[in-house]
């Protein structure tokens, strides 16, 4: 199992986070086997996101893909993402 843990700002959590949930289907596409959110107590447009996988090259997959490039422009995402992953 591989963990990918994604940090990045958002224009707005709400309009973020409906469109994260819409994108739920195409995670799941890719391999995903859960999810955790996380905001910022004082930034709460910082999102911290943990992504669950049977293998890093899934969550690499997911991560590449245009389909997700898509999904965050549509969402509202206003920084780069800092990625870690964990096994």
């Amino acid at each position: 199992m591989s963990t990918m843990i994604v940090q990045h700002s958002v224009k707005d959590f709400s309009q973020w986070k409906t469109q994260f949930d819409a994108m739920f289907d195409l995670r799941k596409n890719f391999g995903c086997t859960g999810e955790e959110v996380y905001r910022g107590e004082k930034n709460q447009n910082s999102v911290v996101i943990f992504t669950h996988w049977g293998t890093k090259d899934q969550a690499v997959k997911y991560g590449q893909s245009q389909e997700l490039k898509d999904g965050m422009a549509k969402a509202g995402v206003v920084s780069a993402p800092n990625i870690i992953f964990a096994d």
